[in-house]
């Protein structure tokens, strides 16, 4: 809906804008690689604050009974949407480290990456969806229970690599064909088969993080970046998502709640630092800090959520109990 994509536009501009203005300023050159340009440096920190992660959201919702509240498709929604604009952001991020820092090259990188997004998901209901569903079922018929899943990997893996041919990130391929199965009828079953890969895969992503950070690199400069960055990650996604949330009409109470179920930034925000390491725009003692501030960001808003969540919860069953009953059962 449109309040989705206003709450989520907020909870990506006011973030990127802060990220990049504190690494354009607040960051000295002796922690910018040799040979990187400014430009694309800030524009990857910014990008690296825009991400969201909604486990925690989803986990308090369900734990509370809400999912099925405004509240819960607010952030879900928005979430979603967020992600998007989010990995044309890293787009940009990837343009600008090869040189292209012009506006025309941005307008077509931009483009590009809307593009792909559009055409690969819209390809991708018509003809992979299905094509999934037909093996899977045909899979079953002769004893091969998990060929849809094992087919749908391939295309993952196919989109992320036609991503980095075009010049974007394999995360934004993989996103893609993500949001095409899961429209499939095969949606539970293919979840379920990612989550036994999860089991292995996603300890393995996060011990590769841990160490790439070195805390001994870490000193007093870097420190007080750290503090600001967790300010400026905070903050601008909890203001950046409550405005457009008001403006929309949901209470103070909703708004809130969705402006701090909007603010973990979890394992996306991550694999940007991640990416962002990799190609040498950071450098090792910074990508350390920025690791550490996602994981502060991602714990701080979850006494701040409880809390609006409990008292909506709250304002629900008051009116459930105030609500007058239907006309027919009155005496």
């Amino acid at each position: 809906t449109r309040r989705n994509v206003f709450i989520a536009s907020g909870g990506v501009i006011l973030p990127w804008v802060a990220g990049f203005l504190v690494a354009v300023y607040g960051v000295s050159d002796a922690y910018v690689p040799p040979g990187v340009n400014r430009i694309s440096f800030a524009v990857f920190v910014g990008a690296i604050l825009v991400a969201t992660s909604t486990a925690i959201a989803a986990a308090m919702l369900l734990e509370l009974g809400l999912i099925q509240t405004r509240v819960a498709k607010a952030i879900m929604g928005a979430a979603v949407i967020d992600d998007i604009l989010g990995l044309l952001v890293l787009s940009i991020a990837i343009g600008t480290n090869r040189g292209t820092v012009d506006l025309t090259s941005l307008a077509i990188l931009g483009g590009t990456a809307t593009a792909f997004i559009l055409i690969g998901a819209w390809v991708g209901a018509q003809f992979f969806g299905r094509l999934v569903v037909k093996l899977q079922a045909s899979g079953e018929r002769i004893g091969l229970r998990y060929g849809g899943f094992m087919v749908a990997i391939a295309i993952t893996f196919l989109y992320a690599a036609i991503a980095e041919t075009i010049g974007l990130s394999a995360i934004i391929g993989a996103f893609v064909a993500g949001t095409m199965f899961a429209v499939t009828p095969l949606k539970a079953d293919l979840q379920r088969g990612a989550e036994r890969l999860g089991t292995i895969f996603t300890p393995a992503f996060f011990i590769s993080m841990g160490l790439l950070v070195n805390l001994w690199t870490l000193d007093s400069n870097l420190l007080v970046f750290g503090v600001i960055l967790i300010v400026l990650a905070f903050f601008t996604k909890v203001i950046g998502c409550v405005i457009p949330a008001r403006l929309y009409g949901m209470t103070p109470d909703e708004a809130w709640a969705v402006g701090y179920g909007m603010t973990p930034r979890g394992e996306v925000g991550l694999i940007i630092a991640q990416a962002a390491f990799l190609v040498g725009v950071i450098r090792s003692e910074l990508f350390s800090i920025i690791v550490i501030a996602l994981i502060i960001v991602s714990v701080m808003p979850t006494l701040f959520l409880k809390h609006y969540l409990v008292r909506i919860r709250k304002a629900h069953a008051t009116a459930a109990v105030t609500a007058p009953p239907p006309a027919g059962e009155q005496s």
